[in-house]
């Protein structure tokens, strides 16, 4: 018929292999066969494609969307909802390309392409990779990895990727759940620090849920940290309870949190009051007229390539988004802001 392109939601191919042989036990001939069967079909359906010249996406995947150009060929209907955007969403599991999907949709993002390999009988990471690396409409991708087959391959396109555009990777199999996998997607988790290290060494920030790539995305997305071995991130809070959890954190995750210059220090010094804390991390006490000046200080610093703020909602003490203009901040490097107070205050803000 010259159709060039198909879509298989259905499932019952390689991944039913494993329903099959748990059900047998790998005991009788006849679970044997019955646990190769969807092996087959799948390998005949993409030897069927292949003859006619035709790209395979699935089996077993709930389909993509694309909602830049309209294009929205999946099983769950709200997928209409979704706004076009600079993200781009590949995944094994089609269900997860759905949630990172709108979850990027209720955190403001917009859907550049969100796909669904399932059991990327064809069309695998690889060819979404060399897509995305030449679209313009693409400012960020996020990845969910269970399982592949060619882990080289997936490790070269996405260094290829990575080297034009910020990647962020969320690999499963952190526990053994290599069963479950297996009858998803029909592929084995592999090691999962090496998997994570490849992602690693392939440029892919790596992240540990859903909720950590969408950050990662939106961050990703207004600005990436100039290249270097190990960035340097200059840390500024406001309250030195949250600051020690997040210095923490990215110490925990092998973040850098490099010691500041002599004359920013002293500098600091000029600024704060000398019970603070004027290192890296940086506290100022309670934020006062030299918040933005006090960041301004830290971004300037030679070992500092992103800076990152954290100053809990104090409408009375200063306006972070005023200090976060401060010429010397605003547009000198990636800024990432948090903050913690009212509801209805934060609400005011994010609006």
């Amino acid at each position: 018929a010259g159709v060039r392109a198909a879509i298989v939601c259905a499932g019952g191919f390689a991944e039913a292999d494993r329903h099959a042989a748990v059900r047998s036990g790998d005991a009788e001939p006849a679970g044997q066969r019955d646990a190769q069967a969807g092996r087959s079909l799948q390998d005949d359906a993409l030897a069927v494609a292949r003859r006619h010249g035709m790209r395979l996406l699935g089996p077993n995947t709930s389909g993509f969307m694309n909602p830049l150009d309209g294009v929205l060929p999946n099983f769950v209907p709200d997928v209409t909802t979704l706004e076009p955007g600079p993200v781009a969403i590949v995944a094994s599991s089609g269900g997860v390309n759905l949630a990172a999907c709108f979850a990027a949709a209720a955190d403001g993002l917009g859907v550049r392409l969100g796909v669904g390999l399932g059991n990327a009988a064809d069309v695998g990471f690889a060819d979404m990779f060399v897509f995305l690396a030449a679209d313009d409409a693409t400012r960020a991708v996020g990845v969910q990895l269970e399982g592949v087959d060619d882990g080289r391959g997936l490790v070269a396109a996405m260094a290829e990727l990575a080297a034009v555009k910020p990647v962020v990777a969320l690999k499963v199999g952190r526990s053994d759940v290599s069963a479950f996998a297996r009858s998803h997607t029909g592929r084995v988790l592999g090691d999962f620090e090496l998997g994570r290290a490849a992602l690693r060494q392939a440029g892919a920030v790596v992240v540990d849920d859903l909720g950590e790539l969408v950050d990662a995305l939106r961050a990703l997305c207004a600005r990436r940290v100039r290249p270097r071995a190990a960035p340097g991130v200059g840390l500024v809070t406001a309250q030195a309870g949250p600051g020690l959890l997040i210095a923490d954190v990215l110490r925990a995750r092998g973040v850098s949190i490099p010691e500041l210059d002599d004359a920013t220090v002293k500098g600091l010094a000029r600024l704060l009051p000398p019970l603070t804390w004027q290192r890296n991390p940086v506290d100022t006490g309670r934020p006062q007229e030299s918040f933005g000046a006090v960041l301004a200080e830290v971004a300037g610093d030679p070992h500092v390539d992103a800076l990152l703020v954290y100053a809990l909602e104090e409408g009375d003490a200063v306006d972070p988004e005023a200090a976060l203009r401060t010429p010397g901040v605003a547009g000198e490097l990636p800024v990432v802001f948090g903050s913690g107070g009212p509801a209805d205050a934060l609400d005011r803000r994010q609006r």
